[in-house]
């Protein structure tokens, strides 16, 4: 790592200059908020209005900002699903609760799968395709696709054995593609027993999770027929775009794709600052930096 004059920093300073960038990455995105636009036609619901903040059980006091990947599970019946350190599956209220502003605690359930071909796996494992309707969707280990209860015990709902999709874009592609939307957590986009994809055109496609058929009267009934979000923070953003970038920057907002649920799209977003302001504060940094050397 060299400094501005082609000088090599010491180890000192390696630290110092992380130290500082650290601290104006933090200033890069906001405490986070969390925006929903409408699943049939994509105009933003301006009655929103959460800050994000959760209330309650082991995430009490966090931002939706704060939550990592690997302990985010999903939106699903108006729940956002968020893992502890042990695993267990947390429930937070996605519809505003006591006054209208936050997501508050519901429940928290087991840790593990229990019965069928995943018994005893983590609730989050590589074959979790994704959750709706009270409802967690794997492979099974052949293909197909099973289901587990996503509350109490996790206990197996039933196997579905199907193992690949019938019509539409993806017809005849396995389930374990994983070519729907997908929210930073890493599960395909899910509502209302339907599997939810981006196809060439920039609408959504629909497939039936009990089958796997593609659900043409869903697609053609407002759900299927619209390409860009209207409205709000997010207002130009396509659905193309949000497809290969669940995780983006648009109209100086960085967002976060959070999940489908109860016809709504979620995202979690924060501010970026101007190209000015963060020129700024980098020169800023190597200025203090030379400044120690000298």
């Amino acid at each position: 790592m060299q400094n501005i004059d082609g000088n090599i920093l010491t180890m000192n300073n390696k630290y110092k200059m992380m130290m500082v960038l650290g601290a104006f990455a933090s200033v890069v995105s906001s405490e986070g908020a969390i925006i929903a636009y409408n699943e049939a036609g994509g105009a933003y619901v301006e009655a929103w209005g959460s800050t994000g903040n959760l209330v309650g059980g082991a995430f009490d006091g966090m931002n939706i900002s704060d939550i990592s990947a690997s302990q985010y599970f999903g939106a699903e019946n108006n729940i956002f699903r968020l893992i502890d350190s042990n695993g267990v599956d947390h429930h937070y209220l996605i519809t505003p609760g006591v006054g209208g502003a936050n997501a508050f605690y519901v429940s928290g359930a087991g840790s593990t799968l229990t019965g069928g071909t995943l018994d005893g796996q983590a609730l989050k494992n590589a074959s979790w395709i994704g959750a709706t309707n009270d409802v967690n969707y794997y492979v099974d280990g052949t293909g197909g696709v099973i289901r587990y209860i996503d509350w109490s015990t996790h206990g197996l709902h039933f196997d579905a054995a199907w193992t690949a999709f019938t019509n539409g874009e993806l017809n005849g592609q396995s389930v374990t593609v994983g070519a729907g939307l997908v929210d930073f957590g890493g599960g395909n986009a899910m509502n209302e027993n339907l599997y939810v994809t981006i196809d060439s055109n920039g609408t959504m496609e629909y497939y039936n999770l009990d089958n796997g058929f593609y659900s043409a009267g869903e697609s053609e009934g407002g759900y299927g027929n619209w390409t860009t979000f209207s409205g709000g923070e997010l207002s130009g953003l396509t659905l193309s775009y949000l497809r290969d970038n669940p995780e983006g920057v648009i109209n100086g907002v960085s967002y976060r794709f959070l999940g489908t649920s109860q016809d709504g799209m979620y995202f979690d977003i924060g501010v970026v600052p101007e190209p000015s302001t963060a020129l700024l504060s980098g020169l800023m940094a190597l200025g203090f930096l030379r400044r120690r050397r000298n």
